[in-house]
């Protein structure tokens, strides 16, 4: 994962032998199903299977911890919506997404004395009809 650039080692925790990693942040994108092989949509449907267990478990956990958390009980959003988009439009809408994101990115060392880590998904799946 090193070798891609997905991960890099951060030497300060390291001690004796041991090795420490952190996640590298960046925007990484996948072909469009159109351009994946077999091999990698096979790949690709089982992350986000995982993907979605992970994000249904901390659903859950975060539920099973509200009544303990303060001002943060408050802090869960929620927002369920259908749009009428063309493939374009789509794209538009997921690049305005990742824009967004980025806005509200704090730079390393400037992260606000109260802030969490906050988990954000954007999930949109075209009806099948």
């Amino acid at each position: 994962m090193a070798k891609h650039g997905f991960v890099e080692e951060v030497p300060e925790l390291a001690k004796g032998r041991e090795r420490w990693w952190r996640a590298v942040p960046g925007d990484r994108r996948f072909p469009p199903y159109s351009r994946q092989t077999h091999e990698m949509r096979e790949a690709l449907t089982e992350m986000h299977r995982l993907n979605l267990a992970e994000l249904v478990a901390e659903a859950s956990r975060f539920e099973d911890a509200r009544g303990t958390l303060g001002p943060w009980a408050d802090a869960a959003l929620f927002s369920r919506a259908t749009l009428r988009l063309s493939p374009a439009q789509l794209r538009a809408f997921f690049e305005e997404y990742i824009a967004l994101v980025y806005r509200y990115s704090a730079p390393e060392g400037e992260v606000a004395p109260d802030a969490r880590a906050v988990l954000v998904r954007l999930l949109g799946i075209p009806e099948s009809n």
